[in-house]
């Protein structure tokens, strides 16, 4: 007498397999999380390097900051692009790169918080005063971070 053989898969089988690759997924998904994460947090610090380098270009041509400059807002954003009239930057160079339309908003991290900027002044030392620690750079530039909170440990900062 013949055996009959059938050629499939056990449900228990399917099972498995499905439990496994779901369990792979998760893994993975964990990972493409943290590469996020990691990925705005570079964009983010790029940025900030950019306007601590357009402040210091800005520095060289007018040997002063203007005064008042606290944030990257719409005003502050179009003394750097060089764009409209302001006194600020009365040669109306470029010393960041956005199209008119957009330098007529705020500059925004990815958490859509403005880009806080303390600039010094005309002292001898070119240090900045950031929440009572000393800067030793003539430009402090800096996200608030994920929380959105100033002066935690997520903050993306310029001298760090």
């Amino acid at each position: 007498m013949k055996k009959e053989t059938k050629v499939g898969f056990t449900l228990i089988e399917l099972l498995v397999v499905i439990a496994i690759i779901g369990l792979l997924a998760g893994i993975m998904m964990g990972t493409f999380g943290a590469v996020r994460r990691a990925s705005k947090k570079a964009n983010v610090k790029s940025e900030v390097k950019q306007i601590e380098l357009a402040w210091k270009a800005y520095l060289q041509q007018y040997k002063k900051f203007p005064s008042g400059i606290t944030e990257m807002d719409s005003a502050t954003l179009g003394i750097l692009c060089g764009y409209g009239t302001n006194d600020a930057n009365r040669l109306n160079i470029q010393f960041l790169d956005f199209s008119e339309a957009a330098a007529g908003n705020d500059y925004l991290d990815i958490w859509d918080e403005v880009y806080q900027v303390r600039l010094a002044d005309s002292t001898p030392w070119n240090e900045v005063d950031v929440n009572s620690e000393t800067i030793k750079s003539t430009v402090a530039v800096w996200s608030l971070g994920p929380d959105k909170a100033e002066f935690t440990n997520d903050d993306l900062a310029s001298w760090k």
